[in-house]
């Protein structure tokens, strides 16, 4: 069985998943590609040692926790941005404009993360960098536009 087989004896299972977690029908289309993509790329790993159900089960588990990680990410940086100077609730130009100032490498980071709500290692992939230098960037991203804020 390669993974195109395992998706289409799943697709329902996954579906019925991630309707169950969420509301949105844009919502479950968009989680069901990234477990698809997260079969793909996983099952070459796979080693067989529970059944195949169960192991499309847990890969779904990881991109629902996933998701609920980025939304509760953009959760408190909307809160942090509400006690932020009045300037960046009222004009979010201007902080398209500190960004656009930053290095290319930086934007890069910014886009990716914050923008598209990607994870660490979806970015890092998109990049082409390690996980950890990605986990850099945006620790040196935050403290340079924090500097450019203040």
């Amino acid at each position: 069985m390669d993974a195109s087989a395992v998706i289409a004896s799943n697709a329902v299972r996954i579906r019925r998943f991630f309707s169950s977690k969420v509301i949105s029908r844009d919502d479950v289309d968009d989680l069901y590609q990234e477990a698809v993509l997260a079969i793909i790329e996983g099952y070459p790993r796979f080693r067989g040692d529970c059944p195949i159900s169960a192991w499309v089960c847990g890969v779904c588990r990881n991109v629902y926790r996933s998701y609920v990680s980025r939304r509760e990410r953009y959760r408190k940086i909307s809160r942090r941005l509400e006690r932020e100077p009045r300037v960046l609730r009222e004009d979010p130009l201007w902080l398209r404009l500190i960004v656009d100032d930053l290095p290319e490498v930086y934007r890069d980071v910014y886009l990716y993360y914050y923008d598209r709500g990607l994870t660490v290692r979806e970015t890092a992939a998109l990049m082409g960098r390690p996980e950890g230098t990605v986990k850099y960037l945006l620790y040196d991203l935050r403290r340079r536009m924090r500097a450019l804020i203040e």
